[in-house]
């Protein structure tokens, strides 16, 4: 810990590393839930792109602006239309405050009107969940299926979608071969399920296994972050 007075109150700095569950995920890929859900999930979307969003239901995720530009795309390029559908996840709020309802409002007005205007008997463009939680499975089951996952926030910290996401995509040989989903649909190469590339990938990242691991840091990944954060600071000041 380090410890900085300021103005009579001790404001206590820690530095931690911040990252995703990597066993939790990858323990859940070959799951006959996951599988179940990602076959079902590759039927339901056979023949369709399908462009992720998972946002909690917050004004700054900037999820009303990810219905207006899927709008904008259909509008502009009618041959799309049919092809691509948009999955939007939204978390419950955290809260139940005017804004928050406001938010609700307008993301389902946006739907309802994308859906009335574009779709078709069988086809919705927009897909937004909201009523449930969504369990890790299935979630897990939508990175699979997905071929981009767009993250539209006005205003953020840390979000570790994308990092999920990329997780998430380098599967499994197991869940890559599940029915309904044929080789010439798999969205993944055969090199990206190569041992070695498996094996490289592994090294890179650490597997976090127990509270007191995830609270570890070594000295290289002080430097590390104590570099990378003076280097932006300068940048920062430059520009």
């Amino acid at each position: 810990y380090i410890g900085l007075e300021y103005y009579g109150r001790t404001v206590t700095i820690k530095i931690m590393p911040v990252g995703i569950h990597m066993g939790r995920l990858q323990e859940r890929f070959d799951l006959p839930e996951t599988r179940r859900m990602s076959a079902e999930l590759t039927e339901k979307f056979k023949g369709r792109l399908v462009l992720l969003g998972v946002d909690d239901m917050d004004i700054f995720k900037g999820i009303s602006l990810k219905f207006l530009a899927m709008e904008e795309l259909l509008r502009q390029n009618p041959k799309w239309v049919g092809k691509v559908v948009l999955v939007q996840i939204a978390n419950p709020a955290r809260g139940r405050g005017k804004d928050v309802q406001e938010l609700q409002l307008e993301a389902e007005s946006a739907v309802s009107r994308i859906n009335e205007t574009y779709g078709f008997d069988g086809y919705s463009p927009v897909i937004l969940i909201e009523e449930r939680a969504i369990p890790l499975s299935e979630r897990i089951a939508y990175y699979h299926i997905a071929e981009c996952c767009i993250v539209t926030a006005v205003r953020d910290g840390m979000n570790l979608i994308p990092y999920e996401y990329i997780v998430c995509r380098q599967s499994t040989p197991d869940l890559d071969a599940m029915p309904g989903l044929s080789n010439a649909d798999s969205k993944k190469s055969s090199n990206r399920n190569s041992s070695d590339q498996r094996s490289s990938y592994r090294k890179g990242m650490t597997t976090i296994t127990s509270e007191e691991e995830r609270m570890l840091i070594t000295e290289e990944n002080e430097m590390n972050l104590v570099s990378d954060e003076t280097t932006w600071v300068v940048d920062s000041g430059a520009s």
